[in-house]
């Protein structure tokens, strides 16, 4: 994978970060895309850094856009993008967070592989990786619109590797347990991180997929 060129959303957050500078050491040309106009660390002659609503598909396509019309063949695609909420019960009334969650951790991935994978197609080459979720293999209390939305990541990575196979695409997912960032520490004081899944392990995970020919995947770390 030297001298790959990737696309890596949610550039901004600590996850993305911490990837995005493990690909760096690795000769590979990066592209971030986030909501911020800079990244608020990375400074590097391989990274570009690309303000955009991945919300927005109009939005979104100016963005790719800006990278596909530069002749650089893109090699992957990691969709790190996402958010998590808990505390919303079936029970519960009907709130906002359902659509949230699907918006940004389905939608998000669901619009970045459409606007890549014809690309991809052309060049007869190419990886995804998507982020999914663990807890979403079994479910979680009280965290219906994130599994769901994560649940369908999932199923959005099954059909796409389908849809692809023929051009030497793999499209695969992982599925971490509580990722070892600074926010979740904060969030959770005191809780033992013995079981967390750290940045080493996350990036290993995609180094081995972004080598590997294995084509719809949930991984779970």
């Amino acid at each position: 994978m030297k001298n790959y060129n990737i696309i890596v959303t949610g550039a901004n957050g600590e996850t993305a970060t911490a990837v995005i500078n493990k690909l760096l050491t690795k000769n590979c040309m990066v592209f971030g895309l986030s909501s911020c106009d800079r990244h608020n660390s990375i400074v590097d002659s391989h990274y570009k850094h690309i303000q955009t609503d991945i919300l927005d598909i109009s939005v979104l396509k100016i963005a790719f856009n800006t990278i596909l019309d530069t002749d650089t063949p893109i090699h992957g695609l990691i969709n790190i993008a996402g958010g998590f909420t808990m505390g919303q019960y079936i029970s519960s009334e009907i709130s906002n967070e359902w659509e949230r969650m699907y918006k940004v951790n389905f939608i998000s991935t669901l619009n970045c592989i459409s606007l890549v994978i014809q690309h991809m197609k052309n060049n007869n080459f190419g990886r995804i990786i998507n982020f999914g979720s663990s807890a979403a293999l079994d479910g979680m209390a009280s965290a219906g619109p994130y599994i769901i939305s994560k649940s369908s990541v999932h199923a959005l990575t099954k059909i796409v590797s389908k849809e692809i196979d023929d051009y030497h695409i793999t499209c695969n997912a992982i599925l971490p347990g509580i990722i070892a960032t600074q926010a979740n520490k904060n969030a959770m004081p005191g809780e033992s991180t013995d079981s967390w899944i750290s940045m080493d392990v996350i990036f290993n995970t995609i180094y081995q997929l972004l080598n590997s020919d294995d084509n719809g995947s949930l991984i779970s770390i």
